[in-house]
């Protein structure tokens, strides 16, 4: 007998340099029914939000490449605006101290390190934004 695999709950951007924290996040949001789109540059983010469905973003505060964090941001805001409402920011210790222009009130944002089972329930909670589709 297999093991009941979790409900399926929506599609997660992971967007992080960091390949071993990519993976880890990845398997946590696998386990809890997500599926999951992996990109390692604002750049690659935004070319997997213009042609997928991404119901939520987790975004690290600093990702590498030729866009500034203001400008990525920025893009979501104009191109994307319901994901603006349903992401989760991560920062290391050092980048906290990013300008408040990057703060939502309704975005979180986790410090790394952070607990796994913090980092799942925030991303089910972003999920649990996500407005339903059907029209009444």
């Amino acid at each position: 007998m297999s093991p009941k695999q979790p409900a399926a709950i929506g599609t997660v951007l992971l967007a992080d340099q960091e390949e071993a924290l990519l993976q880890i996040e990845q398997q946590a949001l696998l386990s809890v029914g997500a599926s999951v789109r992996l990109a390692r540059s604002a750049e690659e983010a935004i070319e997997i939000m213009k042609s997928d469905p991404i119901d939520a973003l987790v975004a690290d505060i600093n990702l590498p490449g030729r866009m500034s964090a203001a400008n990525f941001f920025r893009w979501i805001e104009e191109n994307r605006p319901e994901l603006a409402a349903r992401m989760v920011l991560t920062a290391s210790r050092t980048d906290y101290s990013v300008p408040n222009t990057f703060r939502n009130p309704r975005c979180p944002t986790l410090v790394k390190p952070f607990a796994i089972e913090e980092f799942s329930k925030t991303v089910r909670d972003a999920l649990a934004a996500v407005p339903s589709t059907s029209h009444t």
